[in-house]
């Protein structure tokens, strides 16, 4: 999968346009265009910090597909680990 299908996935999931990701984002629609065509392969860091904050998706997922998606996701996996980890450690007092 690559940036553009990331991309189009957030947008599909949120019910957004290039427009409005555009508007809210401040990013120029052109751009989206670009991306969403496959011409950009790269985002400058603005770009990149823009998108994620607006989908409030992890930099790394939107950019490689590697990691988690959503922030909240990671989160509720470093919780689970923590968990498991105060049972653990409670084993021992």
């Amino acid at each position: 999968m690559e940036l553009k299908d990331r991309l189009k996935i957030l947008m599909d999931e949120n019910k957004v346009t290039a427009y409005e990701v555009s508007l809210h984002t401040g990013i120029e629609q052109s751009t989206i265009g670009r991306i969403l065509s496959g011409k950009t392969k790269r985002m400058i860091k603005p770009t990149k910090k823009a998108l994620c904050l607006y989908f409030d998706v992890n930099e790394k997922w939107l950019i490689s597909g590697v990691d988690y998606k959503t922030k909240y996701f990671e989160a509720q996996i470093r919780i689970k680990e923590l968990e498991a980890e105060i049972e653990k450690l409670k084993t021992l007092i």
